[in-house]
């Protein structure tokens, strides 16, 4: 299938309070997008072409009228339908197999450590690391009996307080629950997370030893791993870091979102105009036109020193010739 995917925001409502949400907004004063606007603009995606559809919060599920949006989504003729979810509903199996049968659904389980103490502390919910397991042991049985047949993610957020272990979660995760779809996404520093800063936001030089043991073990069990938000010249020592590169596998996806204002964006011109920056020795980079660069929060804490480009260097071949050559990755 040829996928056109679009991703429509539900609202700000959230079960969670995240320490490193990108919002810093009160729960108590999130609102959910009302039922006809999306309904209004799923039609008018479909019309233009798109195929798959994402749902985003807050969280999702807590929408009031998710299964509604599903099955419209489903009778609409959209081929897949994407769900970002924290996962703490799943752990209600009635409410599993309702949203599971009202369409074709691939379920992406945000989930940020093997352990429960540091799932609670990020989450700031008492509980939630046992309700997400519970989730995720109830998609793992519908998909044993055939009732889920797209692949299950674990969608997980790299902060200092989960990097070092996670080869570890990668193992947890395959040999408790035969997850094999694994997505790591480096801490976004906006919000709440820029307001835990020092207590949650690595440097990447820190991270780069434990992606890289994660990558090797994805090689080596035949895993699918993606990484997302790490810049190009921090893995160039990684033997073909580009398969691993999230935003290469995500392509260009169109997103619908704001609460009073609705607007329509390219979630990678967004992120190269206004969410990232460069220094100018990245111009002198062979990967200058495909690497976004750090995030821009980031900087502002920890500067550009990390960051070097990846140049051409001039080698000669068995024959003797003089020859352009990348640096070795």
């Amino acid at each position: 299938m040829n996928e056109k995917k679009f991703q429509i925001n539900l609202g700000n409502v959230c079960n969670n309070i995240c320490k490193f949400c990108m919002n810093a907004e009160p729960l108590e004063t999130r609102k959910f997008i009302p039922f006809s606007q999306i309904k209004k603009e799923i039609k008018e995606y479909r019309k233009k072409g798109y195929n798959v559809i994402g749902f985003l919060g807050g969280e999702l599920t807590v929408y009031p009228k998710i299964i509604d949006l599903v099955r419209l989504a489903t009778r609409l003729g959209y081929k897949r339908i994407d769900l970002v979810s924290n996962g703490r509903k799943y752990s209600d199996l009635t409410f599993l197999k309702e949203l599971n049968e009202a369409g074709y659904i691939r379920f992406y389980l945000s989930i940020h450590s093997h352990e429960e103490r540091t799932e609670d502390f990020l989450t700031s919910v008492k509980g939630s690391f046992r309700e997400k397991i519970r989730g995720l042991n109830h998609l793992v049985s519908l998909k044993k009996k055939g009732l889920i047949r797209e692949k299950i993610f674990i969608n997980l957020v790299i902060n200092k307080l989960n990097y070092k272990s996670l080869p570890r979660i990668i193992l947890f995760y395959l040999r408790n629950f035969g997850v094999r779809d694994f997505r790591f996404n480096f801490i976004r520093p906006e919000g709440r997370a820029f307001a835990h800063f020092k207590i949650l936001v690595p440097a990447y030089r820190e991270v780069l030893p434990y992606v890289k043991r994660s990558v090797l073990l994805s090689e080596k069990l035949r895993l699918n791993l993606s990484v997302e938000g790490i810049p190009y010249c921090i893995l160039r020592n990684m033997r073909n870091f580009q398969e691993y590169i999230g935003e290469l596998k995500d392509g260009a996806g169109t997103i619908k979102e704001g609460i009073d204002r609705r607007k329509e964006f390219n979630i990678a011109d967004l992120r190269k105009a206004e969410l990232r920056v460069k220094p100018e020795t990245c111009r002198e980079c062979i990967y200058d036109l495909y690497c976004e660069g750090p995030w821009k929060d980031y900087t502002q804490i920890n500067g550009f020193r990390e960051f070097k480009p990846i140049r051409l260097k001039r080698e000669k071949d068995p024959s003797g010739r003089r020859i352009k050559k990348h640096e070795k990755v």
